[in-house]
């Protein structure tokens, strides 16, 4: 600890890890979820009962907002320099990721909040601006772990093969949605042969 206050490495509480791991099993399942329910026109939080789907969408977005400050609350180094002041952490936090984490808060709101016939239910892909964070947690837990060549390459293979599965995914929800498009308008479309 430095000065008894800021950790200098904030993953040395179990807590901490804890909860960014869960933070990054959120992500990645909504990082799913999303383009499916845009593709697929429904919510998944209708299927439950009304005060369970407010109270997850509540939850949801005091998680996010929590993620937030403690990410902000993280001594740093900047140009080799220890930054483990309120103020000049805050700075910091601005310059580097204040902006991607206002438009995913954007897109997890207007994903929990707007139905996906909105006109602005698109917006709600912002929240892919959330990869930065799993991006950082991951290089953070690297250099902490500090794991054999071996273990890397199998984690880089692990990512790629993570990556190109996504790919998939996305261009398959964009597919049927295309065809669902097509489909409303009275145009031909690949759904109408199908069904």
């Amino acid at each position: 600890y430095l000065d008894n206050k800021y950790p200098v490495n904030f993953y040395e509480k179990k807590w901490v890890v804890l909860l960014f791991i869960i933070q990054s099993f959120i992500t990645f399942c909504l990082f799913f979820i999303i383009p499916i329910e845009l593709s697929f026109r429904f919510k998944t939080f209708s299927l439950m009962p009304i005060e369970i789907d407010i109270l997850a969408k509540i939850s949801l977005l005091l998680f996010y907002l929590c993620n937030i400050f403690m990410k902000n609350n993280v001594v740093t180094y900047v140009k080799g320099e220890l930054i483990n002041k309120r103020l000049p952490l805050l700075k910091e936090y601005c310059k580097r990721y204040i902006y991607y984490d206002i438009l995913s808060m954007i897109g997890l709101f207007v994903w929990l909040f707007t139905s996906n016939e909105s006109s602005f239910s698109f917006l709600s892909l912002l929240f892919f601006f959330k990869i930065i964070d799993i991006v950082k947690i991951v290089n953070d837990f690297k250099e902490i772990l500090l794991i054999s060549n071996k273990v890397e390459g199998f984690l880089r293979l692990c990512t790629l093969i993570f990556i190109v599965l996504y790919i998939a995914h996305l261009i398959a929800c964009m597919w049927y949605s295309l065809g669902t498009y097509g489909s409303s308008n009275n145009s031909p479309s690949w759904i109408n042969d199908i069904s």
